[in-house]
């Protein structure tokens, strides 16, 4: 799909949840793969727009956040934010001085332990949506092994392991370093498999459960 039909889809997508004008919009990145089965985007909005959200649409893939979150993660070195910045292709607005901070900011123990503290709620956001779904299902019809995990606590516990990861490699490293980089220092092959099974997702609660004791072990 060509960039300017991404930004009209984009556009209409916002308009459909936000009550705000386009020209209020303050960014777009288009990040991720592009050949995948889904768009990725970071979309920032407003000050009027408080904390971040994800949602999805079809194809799109959309992470939002307000300004002053934005600003405030990239301080933090939040890969979910420095990520598209270093690595995505401009739709909408500036990103030049972000980029530059980032690329400039040396890696302090105060941004690493931001990085264990958030795989750690991302762990936790991950095995309670997990459990939520085996009481409703056990609630509806009774819970079996082989029933599917929703989508969402697959994707925390991508963030959880992700963050991890960044924080280990900072232990030793002032330097910031993109996701893509990173991966090509994981040597655990099941670890960079999950990861790079972004488009999967179905995932039985048998599945899901190992994952999180792998998880676990790496995060805690």
């Amino acid at each position: 799909m060509r960039e300017d039909e991404i930004l009209k889809q984009t556009f209409n997508f916002i308009m459909n949840h936000f009550k705000i004008s386009i020209d209020d919009i303050e960014i777009i990145l288009l990040y991720g793969n592009k050949q995948g089965e889904d768009i990725d985007l970071l979309v920032v909005l407003p000050d009027s727009y408080r904390g971040y959200s994800h949602k999805r649409k079809e194809y799109l893939d959309v992470f939002f956040c307000g300004k002053k979150t934005f600003v405030d993660w990239i301080k933090k070195m939040e890969p979910i934010i420095t990520e598209p910045i270093l690595t995505g292709t401009i739709l909408l607005g500036k990103i030049e001085k972000y980029k530059k901070q980032i690329t400039q900011t040396r890696i302090s123990k105060k941004i690493r332990d931001n990085l264990i503290l958030r795989a750690k709620i991302f762990y936790s956001f991950a095995k309670i949506i997990e459990q939520n779904n085996k009481m409703s299902n056990n609630l509806k019809k009774g819970i079996t092994q082989e029933q599917e995990v929703p989508f969402e606590a697959i994707e925390n516990l991508r963030f959880s392991l992700s963050y991890m990861l960044f924080a280990e490699y900072y232990k030793d490293n002032k330097k910031v370093i993109t996701f893509k980089k990173l991966k090509k220092k994981i040597r655990n092959k099941k670890t960079l498999l999950f990861l790079e099974e972004k488009n999967k997702k179905h995932y039985s609660i048998m599945e899901f459960e190992e994952l999180l004791r792998k998880v676990k072990s790496e995060v805690f």
